[in-house]
């Protein structure tokens, strides 16, 4: 997974059976400065919690912005440090991951107003300067995806399309999206997607109970749109064999 910005992991952590001020020291000061010695004590103390946490590693990576304070073992002047470096590191990521980053910061600028790129940063951890150089990555990728498929359907041969398919209801649902499965339309929760976002793991009503199950993206339809969840689909039908993964 990229980033949960839910957060839907706090309910474990460890942290919750203890006083705040445990993890917010007097004197601690500014993130780009060391603190003082007695608030460092305080912190070593904070993070002993933090190593015995369940989801310690899922908060460590949602808590990259936040400017005071532990969270998942790390100090306000440990999370600063790192988010300098980011930039620089963010140029070894693999395309994919620069485009599944790009594509999630993307949500927030695409909102109506926009999300300022100082509060992206406190949501992400992800600096003005990079979010927006990803964000454009993205634009680029998705207007080259654009223009490949207008020359497919230029083609004098038309592609076929899917028979029998249930519109989408006008009305807004209460839930996420409105999915299409088993020949029905119901409101899903979004839980994921592939890091090409072609497949979305989709949490809809069936039968008695709900499930969780993977949908293609053109058989769901948002009502507010989400930040991406990157997850493995393993098993995905549109894979070649050759390109599974080894077990």
């Amino acid at each position: 997974m990229l980033y949960d910005p839910e957060r839907r992991w706090w309910p474990q952590a460890a942290c919750r059976g203890h006083p705040p001020g445990e993890f917010f020291a007097d004197g601690g000061g500014t993130p780009d400065k060391p603190p003082s010695a007695d608030a460092q004590a305080l912190w070593n103390e904070a993070k002993k919690i933090c190593h015995g946490c369940p989801v310690m590693h899922q908060c460590r990576r949602d808590t990259l912005g936040e400017e005071y304070g532990v969270w998942g073992g790390y100090d306000q002047r440990e999370r600063y440090l790192i988010r300098q470096t980011l930039p620089k590191a963010a140029k070894k990521w693999p395309p994919e991951r620069r485009l599944a980053w790009g594509r999630a910061l993307s949500v927030y600028r695409d909102r109506d107003p926009a999300v300022p790129w100082i509060e992206i940063r406190r949501l992400t951890g992800v600096s003005a300067g990079l979010a927006e150089e990803l964000v454009t990555e993205w634009r680029a990728h998705l207007k080259a995806e654009g223009a490949r498929r207008a020359k497919i359907l230029s083609l004098p041969e038309p592609i076929p399309t899917r028979q029998g398919e249930p519109p989408f209801p006008e009305a807004r649902g209460r839930l996420d999206a409105w999915v299409r499965h088993n020949g029905l339309v119901a409101d899903g929760y979004y839980q994921g997607e592939t890091a090409d976002g072609l497949w979305l793991l989709m949490n809809v009503h069936s039968g008695k109970s709900r499930v969780r199950k993977w949908v293609r993206r053109e058989d769901v339809k948002f009502h507010d749109p989400k930040p991406a969840l990157i997850m493995e689909y393993e098993g995905r039908p549109d894979r070649a064999r050759d390109e599974e993964p080894a077990a």
